[in-house]
């Protein structure tokens, strides 16, 4: 169940919901950070899925050697056909859960003490089932987070509207 805490149906389910709640309630900021959820997943799986495929990294559980093997820029087919070989480097799970809980935190500040404890909670989790399940090593999280975390918080600067620009008047 915890794996699952990081597909992308869950993301796109929170995006969703402040999208609905947004549209039926005329709350802007709800639907604001349901777009931008959506523009950060997209974006960043876009750079996830070229990093993993420069890297080349091997999932634990498919491992040839004590700490995985590294094969650097395997061929479309390759990849495609063996994606669990290759596949781990860096964690989209955590990257786009850890994008989510940025996005809502920042467009959410007043509720801070809420959101960032169920985010550490929901990310922290997370970490440990898919060690558990050897679908990850530890050793791919931090990019993983890192790279959320700047999605998170580049995605809500697309929709920000300068107090002095022509479009706020």
């Amino acid at each position: 169940f915890l794996f699952f805490l990081g597909e992308g149906w869950v993301n796109g389910g929170i995006a969703s919901s402040f999208l609905i709640s947004g549209a039926m309630n005329d709350n802007n900021r709800a639907l604001q950070t349901g777009s931008q959820i959506i523009h950060g997943m997209v974006s960043s799986t876009i750079v996830n899925q070229i990093v993993k495929r420069s890297t080349g990294r091997e999932s634990p559980y498919r491992k040839t050697k004590t700490r995985g093997d590294w094969k650097p820029f395997p061929s479309f087919n390759e990849y495609n056909s063996n994606t669990s070989k290759y596949d781990p480097m860096p964690t989209v799970h955590l990257m786009t859960a850890t994008m989510t809980f940025t996005v809502i935190d920042t467009n959410y500040p007043d509720y801070r003490n809420w959101i960032r404890p169920i985010g550490f909670t929901w990310l922290t989790l997370l970490g440990f089932q898919m060690v558990n399940n050897g679908v990850h090593w530890a050793s791919d999280y931090p990019l993983g987070i890192a790279m959320g975390y700047v999605f998170g918080k580049v995605a809500p600067q697309y929709s920000k509207i300068e107090e002095d620009s022509p479009q706020s008047k």
